[in-house]
């Protein structure tokens, strides 16, 4: 096409500039211009879209009249700026029916577009691995059709539940043959983010039931506890046939090793559950009343940001993760100083490997009635280079669910479990190392020993995977070794001795 210049999305040619112009160009033009059209009103208005910067003084604002929202650039406005507007309910009514009204009439196109550019180079020899990715590639792109129009993070403001002196936290919790730690992660939670609602779902694949661990928790604290299985709150057609429809099932360029069809099976289900799950459960704990929610595994656990308790900003106080509630009075805070996603606040993780610690280092600061070596959160100081963001893997996120309106909750699946509402939530993308200091809230994700990694079944706990991840020793993180003194302080040493088990207790204490 003479006298025009392009670029390439989802392998698809969209035109910048053209004397003449053919019809695919034409129409490939038109699917980039929609989506921006439908904000122009937004802009009229004054209303700014944002994302945070890789420092905390900073917020950014986007510039919606660049034709490609997904990469839109990003100017510089200062953090706690009044004239920056939030969004009100009569805004976001009009953005969720210009997204259904475009959604509606790009899907069909571009699936279509989608699939003609896919078979593009099918006749040349490629090589397996190569293949794989390409194929990868198509079904992500083809999955993102249920929502094409991205929308970066909106700023809203947040509820008077959120910043509630009294407040608490809510949690779903997908687990699979996790008795081992789960009291611990409970207590943990318990005391530092004041979890008083918490919804288990136990995979029909688990080997144990947490029954008589959920029972206690109910029974001797003020925790409100709801167990489900599959039958409370998977679809009729999964509940049929024993597997998600069509659109959900993954295959065998998904994955980097051989699987059976039975692994695909089981992994398709697994992670089609966690998304049935989090939307499910979300809803729940709206409709209760709920503000606060995070949905992590029982391997991680809620922190102020390593780097940020290294670099904090003035005017932001981290307080000791010894005192009841620290880690929800941290998150307030950062709420109130918008300095945080609000309000889907991305947790980006920290893996800790399974390197051991002397015995001096691993009982500091641990009350001597508990073995610290059974600790998770204890035993493990080591972590990995936080610029390995790929090591540490995707982010997870606290949801204010009270904030997100109606229109915007999942119903059937959240659109990903680390991005659980596209509009409110960040791209993983955006969550790199250079702007790690301005995710205030962290996951420390904890690798455990091998006896109790290979413990879960699991194909993709493999040996190999296990040892690529085991001997991280970038540097020792001590910041959470208070939180058992301040959960037996503020319970009491008998309740907490009663509620963690005998398995934490030393020798001399049992």
């Amino acid at each position: 096409m003479k006298g025009t210049s392009s670029f390439k999305i989802f392998g698809s040619e969209y035109c910048e500039s053209s004397v003449t112009m053919n019809v695919r160009c034409g129409k490939s033009y038109l699917l980039v211009l929609l989506p921006v059209l439908a904000f122009i009103s937004l802009i009229v208005n004054g209303t700014v879209l944002r994302h945070i910067s890789g420092t905390h003084l900073n917020l950014r604002v986007v510039d919606l009249s660049h034709p490609d929202l997904d990469d839109a650039p990003l100017a510089q406005a200062e953090l706690a700026q009044p004239d920056i507007p939030y969004l009100d309910s009569d805004q976001l009514d009009q953005l969720a029916a210009k997204i259904r009204n475009v959604t509606a009439q790009k899907s069909k196109a571009l699936l279509s577009q989608l699939k003609r550019n896919s078979k593009v180079g099918t006749r040349k020899k490629l090589k397996k691995g190569k293949k794989r990715r390409r194929k990868r590639r198509k079904r992500r792109a083809v999955k993102t059709l249920s929502s094409p129009v991205r929308v970066p993070a909106v700023a809203i403001q947040p509820t008077s539940s959120a910043l509630d002196t009294n407040a608490n936290f809510s949690a779903c919790l997908l687990i699979k043959d996790d008795n081992e730690i789960l009291n611990e992660w409970i207590a943990y939670h318990y005391h530092v983010l004041r979890m008083r609602r918490l919804i288990v779902a136990v995979d029909p694949l688990s080997s144990e039931s947490p029954t008589s661990i959920l029972d206690k928790w109910s029974s001797l604290t003020d925790l409100e506890i709801s167990q489900w299985n599959d039958e409370s709150y998977m679809p009729d057609f999964f509940l049929e046939n024993g597997r998600p429809r069509d659109e959900f099932m993954q295959d065998q360029s998904d994955f980097d090793q051989e699987m059976t069809q039975q692994q695909i099976l089981e992994i398709s289900n697994h992670r089609y559950r966690q998304r049935v799950f989090f939307a499910k459960c979300m809803r729940d704990l709206r409709d209760r009343g709920s503000s606060w929610v995070i949905h992590i595994d029982t391997d991680e656990y809620v922190v102020p940001s390593k780097l940020l308790r290294e670099t904090a900003p003035s005017g932001l106080t981290i307080p000791s993760i010894q005192e009841p509630g620290s880690v929800l009075t941290f998150v307030q805070q950062v709420v109130s100083k918008r300095l945080g996603n609000y309000p889907c606040i991305s947790l980006l993780r920290l893996l800790f490997g399974s390197i051991e610690s002397s015995e001096e280092e691993r009982t500091e600061q641990v009350p001597p009635e508990f073995d610290a070596k059974n600790f998770e959160t204890l035993r493990w100081r080591y972590h990995a280079n936080p610029q390995n963001m790929k090591l540490h893997g995707s982010p997870k996120t606290i949801i204010d669910v009270s904030a997100i309106p109606e229109e915007f909750l999942p119903t059937e699946v959240v659109y990903s479990i680390h991005r659980p509402v596209e509009q409110f939530c960040q791209r993983n993308k955006d969550l790199k190392y250079d702007n790690f200091l301005s995710q205030s809230i962290a996951a420390n994700h904890y690798l455990g020993s091998w006896e109790r990694y290979s413990a879960r079944a699991d194909n993709r706990r493999s040996k190999e995977t296990y040892e690529n991840k085991a001997h991280l020793k970038h540097a020792a993180d001590d910041g959470v070794r208070p939180w058992l003194a301040g959960f037996v302080e503020f319970v009491g040493l008998d309740l907490a001795s009663e509620l963690l088990g005998d398995t934490y207790l030393a020798a001399t204490s049992r």
